[in-house]
């Protein structure tokens, strides 16, 4: 998840109706249960539940009792599956707590408020990626393939023909299976973790003026770092020198 746009919270809600956004929506239920519907699909959810709704995705809220959430738009999915996902926290509500830390760091609005939202962004989408794999709610080659990808981002010499997985089946139908999951083909699952890598990077690069464009695309796996500035602004619609000014601007 990239690029926090608003965050609030309900208290004691028995009902929201039927609504959609042009971004993606998250929901942290934190009290009570509640029948969401998204689409044609319905779910009957608890407190410690996490939600992750595409854009453009009509859904609606329905208590069995009053309830309680969190809920915050963002941008860019980053590195989680482009698709709906529901998983449950932690045991020690690790996903709870970060997402409260971001509603009271978006609202106070600290020095460096931007950095502090977008560091706690990427830490729950890791927690948000742990808990997928550890249900085993993608396909178990899709699973290790993708870890396998997350390993090697920072590796200039990693190829997607160096992964050591036994796949009993062609790489082509293997390739459908993967986008099936995580919503796209496997190169571009490895360059939009490598993108969002660079992000953080050019993010903080203010206070580490070192890091030329040519250092960042070293480290975040691009050997060519015109083909890594030609990736960023595909992704992201500026150049990397752009992209570093624009948070400058922020701060």
């Amino acid at each position: 998840m990239e690029n926090l746009i608003s965050i609030g919270n309900v208290i004691n809600c028995e009902q929201i109706g039927s609504h959609s956004h042009t971004v993606w929506e998250m929901i942290y239920y934190t009290q009570g249960n509640v029948k969401l519907s998204i689409g044609e699909e319905e779910y009957e959810l608890s407190a410690g539940t996490f939600v992750c709704q595409p854009p453009y995705e009509s859904h609606s809220e329905v208590g069995l009792n009053t309830f309680n959430n969190y809920f915050f738009t963002v941008s860019n999915y980053g590195i989680l599956p482009n698709k709906t996902i529901i998983v449950e926290d932690t045991v020690d509500r690790e996903i709870m707590h970060l997402v409260q830390q971001m509603y009271y760091t978006f609202n106070t609005k600290p020095t460096n408020c931007s950095l502090i939202c977008e560091a706690q962004l990427n830490l729950i989408s890791q927690y948000v990626i742990g808990q997928i794999n550890s249900k085993s709610m993608v396909n178990p080659y899709v699973e290790k393939f993708t870890l396998a990808l997350l390993s090697n981002a920072s590796n200039c010499n990693f190829k997607i023909t160096d992964t050591k997985i036994a796949i009993p089946f062609s790489f082509d139908y293997f390739r459908l299976l993967f986008k099936k999951e995580m919503g796209c083909t496997p190169i571009d699952y490895l360059n939009k973790v490598r993108i969002s890598n660079a992000k953080n990077l050019l993010n903080n690069n203010f206070y580490q003026k070192n890091l030329s464009i040519s250092t960042i695309s070293s480290m975040c796996g691009f050997l060519d770092p015109f083909y890594f500035s030609r990736s960023f602004k595909k992704h992201t619609g500026m150049s990397p020198s752009e992209w570093s000014l624009m948070n400058i601007v922020k701060r």
